[in-house]
């Protein structure tokens, strides 16, 4: 995988990092491949791929909510 194929944080504007969530952070949604975060580990932004592919900010709770700029 090259730079290219990783997605880009849109807060901070740098691409972000695979990351693997412990079962207790976040419920991911079933058919999720692969998450990215952003490497500012303080932004709550993550990236997924499968079913239900995009932007994900997390929430309280450990809940994903899809990610919206309006207000951010």
């Amino acid at each position: 995988m090259d730079d290219n194929d990783f997605p880009i944080c849109p807060k901070h504007n740098k691409f972000m990092v695979e990351y693997s969530f412990e079962p207790w952070e976040v419920l991911l949604p079933q058919g999720t491949l692969e998450v990215f975060r952003c490497p500012n580990l303080e932004c709550l932004i993550v990236y997924i791929t499968g079913a239900a592919e995009g932007l994900y900010v997390i929430e309280p709770r450990s809940t994903l909510t899809p990610y919206s700029n309006s207000g951010q």
